[in-house]
């Protein structure tokens, strides 16, 4: 494995195998941070040279130096994982001990794994069958049935040892979700291979890991030899970007996953699943029991107390609505179990993103089933995040997500009496700021939006690739804001509370005001609101760019009572 003439010290592989969506990207991202590891990723060219390493083939010491240097990359800055050497190979930093695979295509591959040379750990990670063909129903654009029919295919031993599954794979006439759930079992249940050959697997449930990460990640530590660390259960302020399935890598761990599939699944599937590989979900320690009902649940438009009123905090990403979730919270609205350094909801990003990537990936109005389907999944994850927080009925309860603001009318839907707090601010001074995954083109989120975005202002798409950030941060704002605020208006003063951050830097304290008043709670013993008022200073007179952007959202900017500078 070395690619340098320092032979003498070779990084014990960790791979990381089993099912896609079951949890080994989040396992990938544990072992990854720690101080003695690099993590090597499908993105980065890790699986060509992980099948040169297995076959023997000389090419993998060309191919690991450019492996190196470019999984280092998704590290932050002061967490040094490589070295570059003037005309010598990137090499690995002498802290790095370990080096992560995060590689459930050679979930098949036991055999050549055991044949390796070197010492090798193996983590196995499964997860309910039901969550595991949801999540990759969701993966829009990704076939991962019909990518492992191909690797069965391709793989003699594998072909061989799952003839029946491959042919059911094959057969046109066997539907998505049941495919799928034969590719959860075949890959789920290959650690008893890993275990035949020597390899002694660590295997564990997503849920239980999810539940309580500590304690998994010393004992993912102890299995891998590595000695316990903060940073493996800190991945989010280690790791940075995007990775492979739609992998936010800054998204701290949580449970806001758990029970999505039954937002997804039919009864009919759900029995259909449990009937093919019900005996494999209880050898990993699974219920089998069906948890779908055929019958609707009862309609909720006739309660009294505030399920379907929650406080939804939202606004431009970038435009200081951390502040406003602060001082939301100090009036008494629970914001969630779940929140993040910008205090971001994070148990209701599973759900509102995928309900705005469809959105605004789509053209035209989705039609009435899809809208229907959107209500049921935000009332349902409402309905957990409540129950988690043991909330009463009668609790003040809301969310904060910049991106909900893609989705504000499906929102009003769901919750007929839900209250929006907006945070605005100047286009100039939001648009000359750094971007926002909203208005950048390296995420799903931010490639429908942009995409979307552009075409709204008859601009063509493609260039949202080459534009400077300034002009798709201006195009992303107005598609944004415009909508929301014109919502605002017709809900009326009751239930719509535009704010804006210039006034919010300039009286911290008359903002909380304005928030208790809108809220109907009284004012209390509150602390001061730490807010620097040169936050709302800029040098916007040197900007020329200010006078396009000006020309482009203005008439928004003056509904919110901005005029030009």
């Amino acid at each position: 494995m070395s690619n340098s003439s320092r032979t003498e010290r070779q990084p014990r592989l960790v791979i990381v195998t089993g099912c896609q969506r079951s949890g080994t990207s989040l396992v990938g991202q544990i072992v990854g941070a720690h101080p003695q590891a690099l993590l090597l990723d499908e993105d980065e060219g890790m699986m060509r040279w992980a099948r040169a390493l297995l076959a023997g083939d000389p090419r993998r010491h060309l191919l690991l130096p450019g492996l190196l240097a470019r999984a280092a990359e998704k590290y932050r800055v002061g967490n040094p994982r490589i070295v570059r050497r003037p005309l010598r190979p990137t090499a690995l930093h002498p802290d790095i001990t370990h080096l992560v695979l995060k590689a459930p295509n050679l979930t098949y591959s036991h055999a050549a794994i055991a044949r390796l040379p070197g010492p090798v750990k193996i983590i196995h990670p499964v997860r309910d069958v039901r969550a595991v063909v949801a999540s990759m129903d969701r993966l829009r654009g990704t076939d991962i049935a019909a990518n492992q029919l191909r690797l069965l295919r391709q793989d003699p031993g594998a072909a061989a040892t799952y003839a029946q599954e491959i042919a059911m794979l094959g057969d046109p006439g066997v539907a998505k979700h049941l495919k799928r759930a034969l590719v959860w079992r075949i890959k789920s249940c290959a650690h008893a291979h890993f275990a035949d050959a020597g390899l002694d697997p660590l295997v564990f449930r997503y849920e239980d890991c999810v539940a309580d990460p500590r304690a998994f990640a010393e004992r993912i530590a102890t299995h891998v030899g590595l000695p316990s660390a903060e940073a493996m259960v800190g991945h989010a302020e280690v790791l940075q970007g995007d990775g492979p399935g739609a992998l936010d890598r800054e998204r701290p761990i949580d449970r806001g996953s758990l029970g999505k599939w039954q937002q997804v699944l039919t009864p009919r599937e759900e029995r259909e699943i449990l009937g093919l590989v019900g005996d494999a979900m209880e050898e990993l320690g699974y219920d089998r029991s069906p948890q779908l009902s055929e019958e609707q649940r009862p309609a909720t438009s006739g309660q009294t107390d505030l399920r379907d009123a929650p406080v939804i905090v939202t606004g431009r990403g970038g435009s200081g609505t951390r502040l406003i979730s602060g001082i939301v919270q100090q009036c008494g609205v629970f914001l969630g179990n779940e929140l993040n350094v910008s205090a971001d909801s994070l148990e209701w990003v599973d759900t509102i993103y995928p309900i705005a990537i469809e959105k605004h990936a789509t053209e035209g109005d989705p039609p009435p089933e899809r809208r229907a389907n959107w209500t049921a999944a935000l009332r349902s994850t409402a309905e957990r995040i409540r129950s988690d927080g043991k909330l009463a009925d009668d609790a003040l309860w809301g969310f904060k997500l910049p991106e909900a603001m893609l989705i504000a009318p499906e929102l009003l839907e769901a919750f007929p009496e839900a209250k929006v707090v907006h945070l605005v601010r100047h286009p100039v001074t939001s648009s000359l700021r750094r971007t926002h995954v909203t208005s950048r083109t390296d995420n799903v989120v931010g490639e429908a939006v942009c995409a979307s975005a552009y075409r709204a202002v008859g601009r063509d798409p493609a260039l949202a690739e080459s534009d400077p950030d300034w002009r798709r941060n201006a195009i992303t704002w107005r598609y944004q804001v415009d909508p929301v605020a014109r919502l605002g208006k017709a809900l009326g003063p009751e239930r719509y509370l535009e704010i804006s951050f210039e006034e919010l830097c300039a009286d911290p304290t008359a903002t909380r005001q304005r928030v208790l008043a809108f809220l109907g709670r009284e004012a209390g013993d509150m602390p001061p609101i730490p807010v620097s008022k040169r936050r709302a200073a800029t040098r916007l007179w040197l900007r020329p760019q200010k006078k396009w952007i000006w020309r482009l959202c203005g008439e928004t900017a003056r509904m919110l009572g901005y005029g030009p500078v």
